[in-house]
Order: structure tokens, then C-alpha cells, then sequence
């Protein structure tokens, strides 16, 4: 039964969903390559590499020691360790190495994608549509132009999936079906594992947005003001329950939130964004033409992409057909036509497509940031607007309610019946013909237009005129059963626009790329000794953007993108950088790397404080290449025997520029002010690294009088300090490092990095699973004495 039951879901049109998003990546699934481009390999390839190792060693993921100064690896949230799926990565890798691991992204990518496509077929399917409305809606939204386009970030596409499965878990809970808290729970815990934050909180402000409207639409059983009462009392006892949902699932992933929470405050961005990074990437008004011509201002894979900041930020293409199919949902309404035509075949519960019209509005609304007063006003006075850049994000509520839309709309669309739609349906035909022509005598005869714009404006045209000749192959009006073949017509049309359109987004590289440790130069290591890599900053903007990863194309040779170091390719490498990519940097450190960059007269000083030993600059001969020098940093880890003390946050008018190996060079903040020795005589002190691993830092030090032993790694929250197995304080040293007191003698000091917030969250977390397990438990065991 079950395998009968196997092939008939292999033989339903809803399967198109899936195997279009296989389709669109088989390129580089099949020929054993890697997606990479951006933050595929900047970011989330050498965290979760960087993990496995350290599980590998038999320890928790908690720290990263080669970013930055040392920066927090699971509560990284982008790095989305907790998230199931990513613990694929870690299979593959435990199968065959580095290589496995990259080239399982695509797979994870591939997967995300139909899971969003198959949750928005199952949330029309809820709503009443038939197999025709399942597939155009699943399809516009699982391989639209947001998600494809956005693939290659692995957080988003994975977070972007759960939308379409928390508003169907929420239409469950309304309708009180069964087991749907269990369903709505567990989806929000794995939206809130995905690993961004900002897709996550979109998604679910829709999701309680989308139950507000739901309880007010309901009319309730008594009119007037007890029927108000009656139907508000229903909208809040419903907010209750999806509130104690999403707080449930919360609970199950407090383990990653709380560790998350912990970055934040601490982070540059605990106070919110500044204004000018929040609004990067608003929606520029141009690009709304991505709804009919996607590549009217180029493609970066035509590698002639000249619109405004990049391509795939502002990308929402849901295919023609699904486009005017959602148009024809919101003309029926200037029509005055109150009926959905979902309700007149079928007995679901379709949603108003008002309510479906105005969330596409306000998604675009807000996408477009700076470009109106709304997103400036919100982002200054509403809080969590100001947390986060990319105002086009949320163009997902677009995508979201164009696909919805088009799948209403296709559930009973037909051929064109009557005099005047016959007509509108020849005039549009008309019309794309003529956009093909006028686009084909454009490219002919005036040269100086560009390319993107003619060719742009010819592939609308055609997909307008072929859109509408699929429309009369349409069942009739008077059917009054779907024709079996109608929805693999109009899924397969849909899919195949949708797959071109996506075609080339997501460029593969060879998978030697990824390999562990293979390219870096001996010198360069043996330079590094103990110490650090540095690359400038504008350094680091002309290799990434500029050769490397540029907005206009995606084609460059690449053969030297792995020796860039580039932030965190260095991890790959088994390079200490002191550099640092992640979306959340310590506050210390973004404080002091500000400093760095905009203070001539300290740049070599903290160069030195920072341990750096080798620089790297772009190379002048080209071809992304960068050219390494020696830099005669300190050592990381160092004693002193005096010590300047500062009240908390004070420390930077009291440190020396000079920043040479000398007793006042050290600025300790918040400790008791100890008597000091004569620091006009001392011997240096002697110190051996006993260990050096991801959280933990263990050293011997003889000295034959007081002083202070100073770690250069970033301080940071949960850090424990201990001499000779007995905790101790630590204290911020010169601003961003850490440093203990050391009595004459010789002690083995050791700094672990215990967080409480992850002991707390993994508790909480192991609670909720309890809970439950034993509310299954229980609604098993009621199930079996029922039945």
C-alpha cells in the first residue's frame, strides 16, 4: 500500500515542484561541482568545516579561533549549527571530506527549494485549490526569482522555505485540526534554527498578521456589537494559542537563541544599525519591472548585469503566467466580483484575495527602504526595523501572495469564454507580439541602447504572447471536472519559464576550491609562525568585489581566490586572521577595527597589539592575486609586570601609541588597583603554550615577580579564566583583549569558554523536548484507548 501509495504521489503534477528545482541545479549536482559564489564560500563553508573538525576533536562548535581574534562560532546564527538539516553537512564530510561537504550545499539548496514550493502547494491545497493551483502556486513561489536568486545564501534560502508551512500550521490551528500545534511548533523551531534572523521575524510578523486577518474575516454566529465581542473573543483565545506555539518552539531552540541573544548584545549592532547600512539594498523602484522582464537591466550570469547595487536583492520574478494569472485575481476585484472563483468549485476555505493583494503592496511598500518615507519613519521609531539592512527582503510578503494569488486564480481558470474576453485575450496575444517586434527593431537599429534592455523586453514579449496562447488550451468553462492533463500543461509551462529565468544564478566552481589546507604557500605559513594574517579594508572590498565577486558577472578567474586569505577563507587554510566576516562582530573588536582604519597614527600599533605578522595587499600586477609581506607584530600571548588601570570603557586615552613591549603599555580595565613592584627593573617572564585549541588556551608562566599575563584574543562574555586548576578574574586589556594576574612563581593558567547562555539554553531546550514528548505521549496513548 505504502509503495502504491508512493507512486501515485510520483504521478500527481505537484511533483513537478520538486523536480524543477532539480532540474535547475543538475548542472552542477551532476558534474561534481560546488556552489560557492559570495557567502557560499566567505562564510557558510568554512564555519560548518570548522565545526566538524572541532567535533571531530570531541568538543562542542562554541568558538572560532582563526576569525577575527577569536569570535563565537554557534552563536553565530547564520552558521545555523543546531539546524537538522546542516547536520548533512557532517555526514557527507564524515563520508568524503571537504569536497563532500561543498558539494552537499547544492543538495541542501535543491532541497530548501522544494520544500518552499511543496508548502506553498500544500497551503493552496488547504485554501481549496485543485492540482492546477497547487503547481503554478508551489512553482511561483519555490522557484521565484527571491529564492533562486538568493540561493547561493544558504541562511535565507533555508529560512524563506518555512514561510508557506507557518501559515498553513496557522490555518490548521484556526480550523482547530488535529495535531496542528504539534505541526506549528515544530515548523517555527526549525525556522527559528534556519539560521537568519531577519527572514525569521518577517516571516513570522506575516504569520500573526495573516491570523489577525483571519480572525476578523470570520462573521461568527450573532451580528452587531455582541457579534464584535463574539468574534474578537475567538481572534484572541486564537492569538493565545499560536502565541504559546511560536513560545514553545522558542523554548526548544533556546539553545541557539540564547548564545544568539548573547552576540547581539554585545555586538556592533546592540544599539541597532546606523541609518545608511540599514537601507542598503532598498528596492530600487526600476527593478519592479522584474515582474514581467527579469533581465531588463541584465543578468550577472550574461555577465552584463547595470542596475542599481546587485542583482539578486531585488530579484522577485514569479514567472508570466503566475504574474498575469494574479493580475486577473485582482481585476476580478475592480470587477466587483465578490465571489473567489476558488469557492465555486471546491469547499475550501480560500482567503480574500484583497487580503492577499494588500500584503503584496506593503511588501513592496516597504521593500523599497529609503526610496519612500515609511521604511525611514519605521526604522526610527518601531523597534527590530532598525536590527537589520536589506529593506528588499521583504519582498518575500510579495512573492508569497503572488504565488497565492496565482494558484487561486488557476484553480479555475479557463479557456476564454464570451465576446469581450475572447477579444481581451486576442489583444493581448497582439500585444506581445508587438513587444517582440519593437524589441527585435530596437537591437537592429539603435545600437546604443544596451543589450539587456532589447533583449530584456523581447523575453517578456515572448513569454507574454505564449502565456496567453496556454490559456486556450485551458479547460472550458462548462467542464465540470478538470481535464487530467490540464495541470501538467500549466505546471510544465510555468516550470520551464521559471527554470530559464533561474538558469546561471548559482554558478558552480570545481571542488578542489574547497579542499582543506591544499594552496597556501610554506613561506607564508612559516611567516605566520604563531601570529596573524591582516588585510585591509579597502584591500578586502577591491578583492571581493572587484575581482572576485563581482555585481555585474559572474565570470573571473578564480584560480587565486583560495590564497586571497580573504575573510574566513583563512579557516579553511588552518590560518589565524585578524580579520573577521561574520554578520555579528564583538563590539570591542568592531569599536577597535573601526579605530584601526580611521586612525593613521595608531594603524601600526594595533597592528601590533593584534599580533599580526604578515600582511597582504592586491597584488598591482592583477588578476585578484594578493602579494604578502612580513609585519613585526607581538607576540599573542605576553606578560607584563605593571599594569595602568581604567574604569570599564576608559582604556583607550591611557594606551600609548608607540605600542612597544614596555611596562606601561598595558591597560587593564575594572581591576582592583593593585600595588605595583619597582616596574623600573624586571625580567622578562617564561612562557610555553601547553594547549591551543577552539576554546581553550592553556600556558605555563615563570616569573620572578608579579605582573600580568595578557591573552590577545578578543574579550568576550563567558570566558573563564583559572590558575593552577582555581578560577580566577579576568579583566579587558587595552581595550579588546583579556589579561590575569600572575603572582611571582611559576602557575599554568588556562582560559575556557564556558557561556552560560548556552547552559542555560541547552537546558530550557531539553525541557521543552520533554514537554514535548510527553504531550505525544500522552495524545498516543489516548488515541490507542480510544481506538
Amino acid at each position: 500500500m505504502k509503495k502504491n501509495a508512493f507512486i501515485g504521489a510520483l504521478s500527481q503534477p505537484k511533483i513537478l515542484v520538486i523536480a524543477a528545482p532539480l532540474l535547475l541545479f543538475a548542472p552542477i549536482l551532476l558534474t561534481g561541482r560546488a556552489i560557492f559564489y559570495g557567502t557560499t564560500i566567505l562564510q557558510f563553508h568554512p564555519w560548518r568545516s570548522l565545526a566538524w573538525d572541532i567535533l571531530r576533536g570531541g568538543h562542542l562548535p562554541l568558538w572560532n579561533p582563526y576569525s577575527g581574534l577569536g569570535a563565537p562560532l554557534m552563536a553565530n546564527y547564520q552558521s545555523a549549527l543546531l539546524y537538522p538539516p546542516t547536520w548533512l553537512y557532517f555526514l557527507l564530510a564524515a563520508v568524503g571530506g571537504e569536497t563532500w561537504m561543498a558539494w552537499g550545499q547544492t543538495v541542501l539548496v535543491v532541497l530548501h527549494l522544494s520544500l518552499a514550493g511543496w508548502g506553498m502547494a500544500r497551503l493552496l491545497e488547504e485554501w481549496g485549490a485543485g492540482p492546477a493551483g497547487q503547481v503554478v502556486g508551489g512553482l511561483a513561489f519555490g522557484l521565484s526569482g527571491y529564492l533562486v536568486a538568493r540561493s547561493h545564501f544558504l541562511s535565507i534560502n533555508a529560512a524563506a522555505a518555512w514561510l508557506p508551512w507557518l501559515l498553513l500550521a496557522a490555518e490548521r490551528l484556526i480550523a482547530r485540526r488535529p495535531r496542528a500545534g504539534m505541526q506549528l511548533i515544530a515548523w517555527t523551531t526549525l525556522l527559528l534554527l534556519a539560521g537568519h534572523a531577519q527572514t525569521a521575524w518577517y516571516i513570522l510578523l506575516l504569520t500573526f498578521g495573516w491570523s489577525i486577518y483571519r480572525g476578523l474575516a470570520d462573521r461568527g454566529n450573532e451580528a452587531g456589537w455582541r457579534g464584535l465581542n463574539q468574534r474578537l473573543r475567538i481572534l484572541l483565545g486564537r492569538l493565545i494559542r499560536l502565541g504559546a506555539g511560536v513560545g514553545f518552539a522558542a523554548v526548544l531552540a533556546a539553545v541557539q537563541l540564547l548564545l544568539t541573544a548573547e552576540l547581539l548584545l554585545n555586538s556592533q549592532r546592540a544599539q541597532g544599525t546606523e541609518y545608511e547600512f540599514a537601507m542598503t539594498y532598498s528596492l530600487w523602484p526600476w527593478r519592479l519591472t522584474g515582474l514581467l522582464a527579469p533581465d531588463l537591466f541584465g543578468n550577472p550570469a550574461h555577465g552584463d548585469f547595470a542596475g542599481y547595487g546587485n542583482y539578486w536583492e531585488d530579484a522577485l520574478y514569479v514567472g508570466m503566467l503566475p504574474f498575469l494569472l494574479a493580475l486577473g485575481a485582482l481585476a476580478g476585484l475592480l470587477r466587483r466580483d465578490d465571489r473567489e472563483p476558488v469557492e465555486r468549485q471546491s469547499i475550501g476555505r480560500p482567503p480574500d484575495r484583497t487580503a492577499l493583494g494588500i500584503i503584496a503592496l506593503i511588501g513592496i511598500l516597504l521593500a523599497l527602504g529609503k526610496n519612500t518615507p515609511v521604511f525611514p519613519f519605521l526604522w526610527r521609531n518601531i523597534p527590530s526595523f532598525d536590527f537589520f539592512q536589506a529593506p528588499a527582503r521583504f519582498l518575500l510578503w510579495t512573492v508569497f501572495a503572488f504565488a497565492g494569488l496565482a494558484g487561486i486564480q488557476a484553480h479555475a481558470w479557463t479557456r476564454p469564454a464570451g465576446a469581450a474576453r475572447r477579444r481581451r485575450n486576442r489583444l493581448g496575444m497582439t500585444a506581445g507580439l508587438g513587444v517582440i517586434l519593437a524589441a527585435i527593431a530596437i537591437g537592429s537599429f539603435l545600437p546604443l541602447v544596451p543589450d539587456s534592455l532589447w533583449r530584456g523586453t523581447l523575453e517578456a514579449g515572448v513569454w507574454l504572447f505564449l502565456a496567453l496562447v496556454v490559456q486556450n488550451f485551458a479547460p472550458g468553462s462548462g467542464a465540470t471536472t478538470p481535464v487530467r492533463s490540464w495541470p501538467w500543461v500549466i505546471g510544465g509551462f510555468v516550470a520551464f519559464d521559471l527554470v530559464l529565468a533561474g538558469w546561471g544564478l548559482n554558478p558552480g566552481i570545481d571542488l578542489s576550491a574547497y579542499r582543506y589546507g591544499a594552496l597556501l604557500e610554506k613561506g607564508i605559513r612559516a611567516d605566520l609562525d604563531q601570529g596573524r594574517i591582516f588585510l585591509p579594508e579597502k584591500e578586502i572590498y577591491d578583492l571581493t568585489f572587484v575581482d572576485h565577486f563581482a555585481f555585474d558577472s559572474f565570470e573571473a578567474d578564480r584560480t587565486s581566490l583560495r590564497v586571497t586569505l580573504l575573510p574566513n577563507l583563512n579557516i579553511l587554510e588552518g590560518v589565524h586572521s585578524a580579520n573577521n566576516f561574520d554578520p555579528l562582530l564583538a563590539g570591542r573588536y568592531a569599536i577597535w577595527m573601526d579605530e584601526l582604519e580611521t586612525d593613521p597614527a595608531l594603524h601600526d600599533s594595533m597592528l601590533r597589539q593584534m599580533s599580526v605578522t604578515v600582511i597582504g595587499r592586491r597584488s598591482p600586477a592583477g588578476g585578484g592575486r594578493v602579494e604578502f609581506e612580513e609585519f613585526d607584530g607581538l607576540p599573542r600571548i605576553r606578560w607584563y609586570p605593571c599594569a595602568g588601570m581604567a574604569a570599564d570603557g576608559e582604556a583607550w586615552p591611557l594606551i600609548d601609541e608607540a605600542g612597544e613591549l614596555a611596562p606601561a603599555r598595558l591597560v587593564v580595565e575594572g581591576a582592583e588597583d593593585w600595588p605595583e613592584p619597582d616596574c623600573r627593573v624586571w625580567e622578562p617572564a617564561k612562557i610555553e603554550i601547553l594547549a591551543d585549541e577552539a576554546g581553550l588556551i592553556e600556558v605555563r608562566v615563570a616569573a620572578a615577580q608579579d605582573g600580568w599575563l595578557m591573552l590577545g584574543d578578543s574579550w568576550y562574555p563567558g570566558w573563564q579564566a583559572s590558575m593552577n586548576g582555581v578560577a580566577i578574574e579576568h579583566y579587558p586589556a587595552n581595550v579588546l583583549f583579556r589579561a590575569v594576574r600572575t603572582p611571582a612563581g611559576e602557575h599554568i593558567v588556562s582560559f575556557v569558554y564556558r557561556p552560560g547562555s548556552f547552559r542555560l539554553g541547552a537546558v530550557l531546550s531539553a525541557i521543552g523536548l520533554a514537554g514535548l514528548i510527553g504531550w505525544n505521549s500522552a495524545g498516543l496513548l489516548r488515541r490507542l484507548k480510544r481506538g
